[in-house]
């Protein structure tokens, strides 16, 4: 059996409870898509990596320019729905790492990690997009999810911010504030994410 990274594990645990539970969870979009695309890595509006001259500034996490930046590795994987993308860059002591996921119709995962020349992760910003039922409007939405988690303080700093759109193509990138809480839907522990980055580097595309 092929090696299937954790991050994956929980994207696809979580795609079966929505399928099972449409009262209270996320539930399928109505429109499916026959094939999913590989992941884009570029910046999106709704990504909320706001482009700038100079780079592109992405929260907690500070301000990139990847034309300046050397692209050191890549590594795709994946399986079923979902298939991914991992890429390298960096500069001097700075290495930024993101982690493209999409799994079609489920939705997206996109996870960029800050990192120390010696790979010592250093904060996480992860921006996620998914159709998702709405609790409080009873019904479906387009839910984009941001999160960041930050190892440089003590204890450890959390936030987190949502917007809800009637659909994709209205989503725009959310300006509110982040809010210091705890992660209830990811795990926000140094050793789960040390484990998470490491197998993403060694995961591979599964064949069908």
């Amino acid at each position: 059996m092929k090696y299937i990274p954790l991050v994956l594990l929980y994207f696809l645990v979580a795609c079966n409870t929505t399928t099972e539970n449409t009262t209270n969870t996320n539930t399928t979009p109505t429109d499916t898509v026959a094939t999913t695309p590989k992941p884009d890595t570029t910046a999106t509006p709704t990504e909320s990596i706001v482009a700038m001259e100079g780079g592109r500034v992405i929260p907690v996490l500070g301000q990139f320019d990847l034309a300046q930046m050397t692209q050191a590795s890549s590594n795709e994987y994946g399986g079923g729905d979902c298939f991914a993308k991992a890429t390298k860059y960096t500069l001097a002591q700075t290495v930024l790492v993101t982690d493209s996921m999409s799994c079609g119709e489920y939705g997206s995962t996109y996870t960029h990690y800050l990192l120390d020349a010696n790979d010592k992760i250093l904060a996480i910003y992860i921006h996620s997009p998914k159709m998702h039922f709405n609790d409080d409007s009873d019904q479906m939405t387009f839910r984009v999810l941001e999160q960041t988690i930050d190892f440089r303080t003590e204890p450890i700093s959390t936030t987190e911010r949502i917007a809800n759109f009637t659909n994709s193509s209205e989503a725009v990138p959310n300006t509110n504030p982040f809010e210091d809480k705890a992660l209830t839907e990811t795990p926000s522990d140094y050793a789960h994410w040390e484990k998470t980055y490491k197998e993403i580097w060694t995961a591979t595309v599964e064949e069908d």
